[in-house]
C-alpha cells in the first residue's frame, strides 16, 4: 500500500478588527430595512458562511477542477465518491455547524480501474480526502481541515490554498450581499422620495384649486 500523509489546519474565528472592511461596509444597511442581510454581515455569521463554504462539495469541486493539473498531473481528472459520507446530519455541539469527509477519486493515466474497489483504490494512493470538523482537542469551537493524500507536499499545499480560495469566495459572498442590499435600500429610499413628490404635487394642486375659487367668489 501507498503511505497516505495528512495535513491539518487549524482556523480560528475571526477578530472583529479582521472584518473591519466588511463591517463598516454595511453600516449603510439598518436592521430594520433589511434585517437578513443586516445580520449575515456580523462577525458570527461570516465565520459560520466560511464554515459551510469550506465544507461545500461545490467549492471543492471547482477548486479541484481549477487546480488538477498543477497537483496531480496533465490529465488528472477529480470525481466525487458518492459512498462517502458527507457528515450534513452529523452536528458539531456549540458551533451551529455539520461536520464533513468528502472523498474524492483522482482519475489519471495511471489510475487503477473503475471495476477496482474503493478499498484498493484507497490503499494504492488514489483517493483525496477533504474532512472539515471542529478541534476535537480543545474545548474551543475551532475549525480543523484536514486533506489527506499519498504526497505530503501536495497536501499541504491544497489545505493551505484550498482556506484561502474559501476566504476569497466568502468575502466575494459577504461584499455581493450587502451591495445588493445597499442598491435595495437606495431603491427604497427613491421610491419614498417619489412617493412623497407626489402628494406634495397633489397638495399643491388642490391648493391652486382653492385659490381659483377664492378667486372666482
Amino acid at each position: 500500500t501507498s503511505p497516505i500523509y495528512r495535513a491539518q489546519i487549524q482556523l480560528l474565528p475571526p477578530t472583529e478588527k479582521d472584518l473591519k472592511e466588511l463591517i463598516l461596509g454595511s453600516t449603510a444597511i439598518s436592521r430594520s430595512s433589511v434585517p437578513e442581510v443586516y445580520d449575515l454581515a456580523t462577525r458570527p455569521a461570516i465565520f459560520n458562511a466560511f464554515k459551510w463554504n469550506l465544507a461545500s462539495r461545490t467549492h471543492q469541486m471547482d477548486f479541484l477542477e481549477s487546480n488538477a493539473k498543477i497537483y496531480f498531473g496533465p490529465d488528472a481528472l477529480p470525481k466525487y465518491v458518492f459512498s462517502s459520507a458527507d457528515g450534513f446530519n452529523k452536528k458539531v455541539p456549540g458551533s451551529n455547524f455539520a461536520a464533513l469527509a468528502v472523498d474524492w477519486e483522482i482519475f489519471s493515466s495511471k489510475s487503477p480501474p473503475s471495476s477496482v474497489p474503493y478499498f484498493f483504490k484507497r490503499a494504492l494512493g488514489s483517493m483525496l480526502n477533504i474532512t472539515v470538523d471542529s478541534d476535537k482537542v480543545s474545548s474551543r469551537t475551532d475549525l480543523v481541515l484536514s486533506v489527506s493524500w499519498r504526497d505530503p507536499e501536495i497536501a499541504a499545499r491544497i489545505a493551505n490554498e484550498y482556506v484561502e480560495f474559501v476566504s476569497q469566495q466568502t468575502v466575494l459572498q459577504v461584499v455581493d450581499l450587502v451591495q445588493s442590499s445597499i442598491q435595495m435600500h437606495h431603491e427604497s429610499l427613491w421610491d419614498f422620495i417619489e412617493h412623497q413628490r407626489k402628494l406634495a404635487r397633489a397638495v399643491e394642486q388642490d391648493d391652486i384649486l382653492k385659490l381659483e375659487a377664492a378667486i372666482r367668489i
